[in-house]
């Protein structure tokens, strides 16, 4: 008798528990299903059967089917995309958040340009996703995403009189990705690794006698991208589609893209690429690994932007590099560049301005570009390196873009070790006398150059009273003359 009330209270409290924990905990449910669609719907600009949202107990079902309701575009829509049904789980959370969802799928779809011959027909394998979103940053906390592979054919008529449309097909194996997203101040810090197997890309060179396909491959590679200050609430709307799947006017468009600029403080991007490899009519070009970098920061007569180029174990076909000149190639290069008072997002702005007012961008948005009037490159610690010789170089400048105005700032070092050598290959030209003029510019820089003590050379480089700069004491000018 007890133990049946004992097991009865025990059931009451736990149903009791359970209900408890239902009423105050976010779950699916019709109403949720109904309102998530709607949301959905309007976000992808598709209509019920595109989207579809089915409550499963404590999680939504969301299933994306442009196909179904794809049909002809409408003329005005200049890009149709359709894609198999894609599955993922939408899961509410406390505070306003979600977790997203989807198990390794297989998707296929096209994505067209209907205003021209252009297309692209893609085949992804084992897709899956695994993210959180916030509703409060109306963007995703952090996220994993990785596919099996990505096979993508790119179908073009180029030119556009010219009959023939060859297929450039691309292949991305094992791509893997994660990120995740901070809130500061009115703005997101975003960062982003991601990193592939291997890459196949085909690309198509129409030429007199037909069109030349080039293969391009990679080993694995690794990205990062940093974003701070994203203006995301800015951005957010731009990306919004006008109810009712109509579409926005291009003007329009380009004015609120102009009021939301700059969309970030400072980006930051770099990659790391192994065994990258050309396969050109004479034969292979490769090296045995490439990176670069770029970062984009501040705006205006502040703006600065960084390049970092490194490559190395570079070589090219014999068709190409004949035996004499294999001296005279570079196996190494590297090259770190920095600019201050280049604004290319300030241009943007200012053409994206000007289209949204019904005019064409002219000299007032080109002069964004240098928004101070006033320019400054500077060259950290760099080197090319050949078999046989070494070339570094460093240095700042600084000029005003003003009429008739002379440099504020030029100084700069340069060394090289295996001048002699390099002269040397030169004389062994089959047709030495079409190669007078890097000749006569290898001796002019011999001649400025000041030997190091150890079988190198150097050349000092400082600003001249005439705006040009000096070498090692010698005016350039009266070299030149």
């Amino acid at each position: 008798m007890y133990g049946k009330v004992l097991l009865t209270g025990t059931a009451l409290a736990g149903v009791l528990a359970w209900g408890f924990w239902w009423a105050h905990h976010p779950h699916a449910s019709g109403p949720g299903a109904v309102a998530l669609q709607g949301k959905l719907t309007q976000a992808f600009g598709l209509q019920s059967p595109a989207v579809v949202v089915t409550p499963a107990f404590n999680h939504y079902i969301v299933t994306i089917a442009p196909d179904r309701v794809a049909g002809a575009p409408p003329p005005e829509r200049a890009i149709l995309a359709t894609m198999t049904p894609w599955q993922v789980d939408l899961t509410p959370m406390e505070g306003g958040q979600w977790q997203v969802t989807a198990a390794p799928q297989d998707l296929r779809g096209r994505i067209a340009l209907t205003t021209a011959s252009a297309s692209i027909d893609y085949t992804l394998k084992g897709y899956a996703v695994s993210a959180l979103y916030d509703e409060t940053l109306g963007f995703l906390r952090s996220w994993q995403t990785a596919f099996d592979s990505l096979e993508m054919v790119q179908s073009a008529t180029m030119p556009a009189s010219d009959p023939r449309s060859p297929a450039a097909p691309t292949t991305i194996s094992r791509y893997r990705a994660d990120g995740r997203a901070l809130a500061r101040g009115a703005g997101l810090d975003v960062t982003i690794r991601s990193g592939t197997e291997a890459t196949t890309q085909e690309m198509a060179f129409p030429q007199e006698e037909g069109v030349v396909m080039v293969a391009a491959t990679t080993g694995p590679s690794q990205s990062e991208t940093r974003i701070e200050g994203l203006r995301w609430a800015e951005i957010l709307p731009l990306l919004s589609l006008p109810k009712g799947g109509a579409q926005m006017d291009a003007r329009q468009l380009a004015q609120n893209a102009a009021a939301a600029m700059p969309f970030f403080e400072k980006v930051t991007t770099s990659t790391e690429i192994t065994a990258p490899m050309l396969a050109l009519p004479q034969g292979p070009a490769r090296a045995a690994r490439a990176g670069a970098a770029l970062s984009l920061a501040g705006t205006g007569a502040a703006a600065q932007m960084h390049y970092l180029l490194d490559v190395e174990g570079l070589s090219l076909p014999e068709e190409i590099s004949p035996a004499w000149a294999k001296p005279l190639l570079p196996q190494d290069i590297y090259l770190d560049l920095g600019l201050e008072g280049y604004d290319p997002m300030g241009f943007f702005k200012a053409a994206l301005s000007d289209y949204g007012a019904g005019k064409t961008p002219g000299e007032d948005a080109l002069a964004q570009l240098v928004p101070g009037g006033r320019l400054s490159v500077s060259v950290a610690p760099s080197r090319i390196t050949g078999p046989e010789y070494l070339f570094g170089l460093q240095g700042a400048f600084r000029q005003s873009l003003s009429a008739g105005s002379l440099p504020e700032q030029v100084q700069g070092k340069a060394t090289m070790t295996g001048m002699d050598k390099v002269l040397a290959a030169f004389g062994t030209a089959p047709n030495p006398e079409q190669l007078t003029p890097a000749l006569v510019l290898l001796g002019a820089m011999k001649a400025l150059a000041r030997p190091d003590g150890n079988g190198g050379l150097i050349w000092e480089i400082e600003p001249g009273p005439d705006g040009l700069p000096k070498v090692n004491g010698t005016m350039i000018g009266d070299v030149l003359n």
